[in-house]
């Protein structure tokens, strides 16, 4: 009963922004109001989520950090992704799953940072594509901001960062389109966070990933 609760009040924050997010002409006032009233049930669940996504919201409307329209945009994406993995870790603790068969990493300061970099590289990518709709944008940077929520964690749940190789893939089914500079640098991702995982760290990779360069301005995205 109180893990069905606490989904509840995670499904409202989340229908809550999506309305703001998908809104006719949506702009500045609907994210600061959706986010503004998405808070609202989240702050009930107090220390039942993680503090970030309150953190988040906090930074986002604070009069004091001078968001603007496209930082209120991007910051609900994030949110998003972040309530996404809470109602995840709610659905896997519903289902009696044990810790131990869930396989989780520790990123390395190093891998941290890295991982931060790719994924913000990969932001820039997806805001820069012309290839998708708009629901797969979000789709893939909801998915990014999960994968940099569970970095953070001292043991994040390593199946969040593997699912962005299938989000990834989907959206290449449906549009036909060459993501690989998308798909090269989420499979670097992926395999930093492989090597901080007890269960996968002693097993060989699929295939070798290599490091890439940040991207240039005005180059291929």
């Amino acid at each position: 009963m109180i893990i069905e609760n606490q989904k509840k009040l995670l499904q409202l924050a989340r229908e809550t922004l999506r309305t703001a997010q998908l809104a006719e002409n949506a702009g500045y006032f609907d994210y600061l109001g959706g986010l503004e009233a998405a808070r609202l049930p989240l702050e009930e669940l107090d220390t039942q989520i993680s503090p970030s996504v309150l953190e988040t919201i906090e930074a986002l409307i604070d009069p004091e950090t001078g968001s603007d329209e496209v930082d209120l945009e991007t910051g609900i994406s994030r949110v998003l992704g972040m309530i996404e993995v809470q109602i995840s870790m709610l659905d896997m603790g519903a289902s009696g799953q044990s810790k131990s068969l869930i396989p989780t990493f520790t990123a390395s300061e190093a891998g941290a940072t890295r991982i931060f970099e790719l994924c913000s590289e990969m932001r820039k990518i997806i805001f820069a594509s012309t290839d998708f709709d708009e629901p797969h944008k979000i789709r893939l940077l909801n998915r990014l901001a999960a994968i940099e929520t569970e970095t953070k964690k001292p043991e994040g749940l390593y199946d969040v960062v593997r699912g962005g190789i299938n989000d990834l893939g989907e959206t290449l089914g449906k549009f036909g389109k060459d993501v690989k500079p998308l798909t090269d640098r989420m499979k670097e991702v992926v395999s930093i966070a492989r090597k901080g995982t007890k269960e996968y760290d002693q097993l060989p990779e699929p295939e070798e990933v290599k490091q890439l360069p940040a991207p240039e301005d005005n180059k291929e995205v």
